[in-house]
């Protein structure tokens, strides 16, 4: 019986968990995983949208910004979701890395978030990928208008803030991912399991 939703990026695959000996932490959580899942997938609001008609808590394990960076074209002022489950392995395009192109990929991101816990106040967010970009590894294309203190602070209600977690552990993030991706190794999925679950939300 599941008690809980989470949705991801590949950091949370089941591949990805075996490999750290850690599927038993998030045993009774309804996973939904996608390599290089971007953040305007409308499969993660049909996904929210289902766990919560099932009275699951949702925790949305934010993508890197620069996911599905050649979807860029595709956007206008007006839109939110695209279609589809939009994400694969391998899906950033190098020659689109810049900040320009990073503060507009991150621009719709804001967008999608903000009309995500305007619709779906429960949900959760966790910022571990801009943790990551923007204080672990530092990233000068991203903004500082988009990094992770600045989510923090706009989301004050939704964000699971990961320096909470830290603190109260006594561990690092950097003790808790495996590489440059982030992804976590088992101290880091020990910790986002202290971070979600029915007892964790608020």
């Amino acid at each position: 019986m599941y008690e809980y939703c989470i949705i991801a990026p590949s950091h949370l695959s089941l591949d990805k968990l075996k490999l750290q000996s850690s599927e038993d932490f998030f045993h009774n959580a309804l996973i939904y995983s996608l390599d290089g899942l971007a953040n305007w997938s409308e499969s993660i609001r049909v996904w929210t949208e289902g766990a919560i008609e099932n009275d699951l808590p949702v925790y949305w394990m934010v993508s890197d910004w620069r996911f599905n960076n050649e979807d860029l074209a595709l956007f206008d002022e007006a839109s939110t979701f695209l279609p589809g489950a939009r994400g694969h392995n391998r899906n950033i395009d190098s020659n689109l890395i810049s900040t320009e192109h990073v503060s507009a990929l991150a621009k719709k991101s804001v967008r999608i978030l903000d009309h995500m816990v305007a619709n779906y106040p429960s949900v959760k967010l966790i910022f571990w990928c801009l943790y990551q970009r923007t204080r672990n590894h530092i990233s000068k294309t991203v903004p500082s208008e988009y990094a992770y203190d600045a989510m923090v602070r706009r989301y004050p209600n939704n964000v699971l803030d990961i320096d909470a977690f830290l603190n109260r552990f006594d561990v690092t993030f950097e003790g808790c991912v495996l590489d440059d991706g982030g992804h976590p190794n088992r101290l880091g999925y020990r910790l986002l399991s202290s971070m979600v679950g029915p007892r964790s939300h608020r």
